[in-house]
């Protein structure tokens, strides 16, 4: 059975008013991270997490992500998450250029 992932970019991730560094930035404020997939979210109990890949970072999911509260888990170290994450930061892609089967064939 294949893995169920999402693809998402990282500026559209991000959000000022999180805080400065970039894991806070998108939600992520501890260093806790799990390999494998929590089974609910502590947030809203729900069941239904996601792998989450940042197109460009890895050519593995990052995040652990809640499709019903949004909330993001790291599965690698807060360093190496950093590290991977930082090398993105700035890049833009126009979803325009993509094709018109890019949804069919990544979410």
């Amino acid at each position: 059975m294949a893995k169920k992932h999402r693809f998402m970019m990282l500026e559209d991730m991000m959000q000022e008013d999180r805080g400065s560094d970039i894991l806070s930035s998108i939600g992520i404020y501890g260093t806790k991270h799990f390999v494998k997939k929590p089974e609910h979210c502590d947030e809203c109990g729900s069941g239904k997490i996601e792998a989450l890949e940042v197109l460009g970072a890895s050519t593995r999911p990052l995040f652990w992500e809640c499709r019903i509260c949004d909330k993001l888990w790291l599965i690698y170290t807060k360093l190496y998450t950093e590290v991977r994450l930082n090398k993105m930061r700035g890049t833009y892609s126009n979803p325009n250029d993509w094709g018109p089967d890019i949804d069919k064939q990544f979410n």
